[in-house]
């Protein structure tokens, strides 16, 4: 982290709600890069580009007024699970419209590997097997977003995490077959 994200980031930290504009501006390249891997594991078709993302997260974050990330890792990891709510907010709308009534906001997670015709329904089932393990354990279920949604390497989510690379390994090891055990029920 160079000198100048150091101190945007305290500056945030202190309440300083232009840091976080000056932060996200010093950032933007890399946030968009984040709000792509992120739109890639989406279903295709909404009209939300990268940009709009990143721009709707920094609305969302300045709105918040409660920013204090630890450092340069830990905002991004805020920027990204930002981004995600959005597109959970979206995809859930869309499908509330789609069925003529409300629809309750639910956490997803990759989908890359789902098969086209059955995305919806497995869509729901990844969401509840990812919103039952983070009920058995937090940090497991953060490592599943930080390397799913995030797009982060097991070293990096040791960073954002502040837990030894062998514990990242170990838990994205457990959460991959725990959830194709949840998965086949």
């Amino acid at each position: 982290m160079g000198p100048t994200t150091t101190k945007l980031v305290q500056r945030v930290r202190e309440g300083d709600k232009q840091a976080v504009a000056d932060l996200m501006a010093a950032l933007y390249d890399q946030l968009r890069s984040v709000a792509r891997r992120q739109m890639s594991v989406r279903p295709p078709g909404g009209t939300l580009t990268p940009t709009g993302l990143v721009n709707e997260a920094f609305l969302k974050l300045q709105e918040a007024g409660t920013l204090a990330p630890n450092d340069r890792d830990h905002f991004f990891a805020i920027a990204a699970q930002s981004m995600r709510w959005i597109l959970n907010e979206r995809m859930d709308a869309k499908r509330s419209a789609k069925r003529g009534g409300r629809f309750r906001i639910t956490v997803v997670t990759d989908i890359r590997s789902l098969t086209s015709e059955n995305t919806a329904q497995e869509i729901e089932r990844l969401t509840r097997a990812l919103a039952h393990l983070e009920k058995q354990d937090k940090r497991v279920a953060r490592v599943v977003e930080l390397r799913f949604l995030g797009g982060y390497s097991n070293e990096e989510v040791a960073t954002v995490l502040s837990i030894s690379l062998a514990t990242v390994k170990r838990d994205w090891t457990f959460a991959k077959t725990w959830l194709l055990k949840e998965l086949a029920k």
